[in-house]
């Protein structure tokens, strides 16, 4: 499971990224679905080119 999709080739290159990641749920209140927050994490990294 998870983001497996192929971007075009003009969208992303080489180079310097910083890459964040949430993981949350929506729980159920009073029939309202509300986020819950589990994790958050930023990060920095660098994109290679692929030979």
């Amino acid at each position: 499971m998870g983001d497996t999709g192929t971007p075009p080739a003009d969208t992303v290159a080489p180079g310097a990224v910083q890459i964040e990641a949430t993981v949350m749920e929506l729980r159920s209140r009073d029939g309202l679905p509300l986020p819950y927050f589990h994790a958050v994490d930023k990060e920095d990294a660098t994109l290679m080119a692929q030979d």
